[in-house]
């Protein structure tokens, strides 16, 4: 995902030993959350973590992504609907002015 100012941008890191998971937020916010690389069993499990993450950040990039899209889509059909309005009432326009000369004839 390229940065953009809409969106928030997921940062995962390993430091210290623990996974650090940092939001940027568009209000240039920054949250920061630590989790420790040990479960209650002692187990290390920090890259299991980090896969999860990472598997968040990549579904959270697809919506981004396929949202992204629809809006384009949306936006240029927009675009279409109002070019068409507009020769419509530049049409509409010059019907009623050819009608007002014949009559005025």
């Amino acid at each position: 995902m390229s940065p953009n100012d809409e969106d928030d941008m997921i940062s995962i890191e390993e430091s210290g030993g623990n996974l650090e998971f940092s939001q940027f937020r568009p209000d240039s916010q920054r949250t920061t959350d630590r989790i420790s690389p040990r479960n209650e069993n002692g187990y290390e499990n920090i890259r299991e973590y980090k896969t999860i993450l990472d598997s968040v950040q990549s579904s959270h990039t697809a919506e981004y992504n396929k949202n992204h899209a629809r809006c384009n889509a949306l936006r240029k059909k927009c675009s279409e609907l109002e070019n068409q309005l507009s020769e419509m009432q530049v049409s509409s326009i010059l019907f009623e002015s050819s009608e007002s000369y014949n009559l005025s004839r």
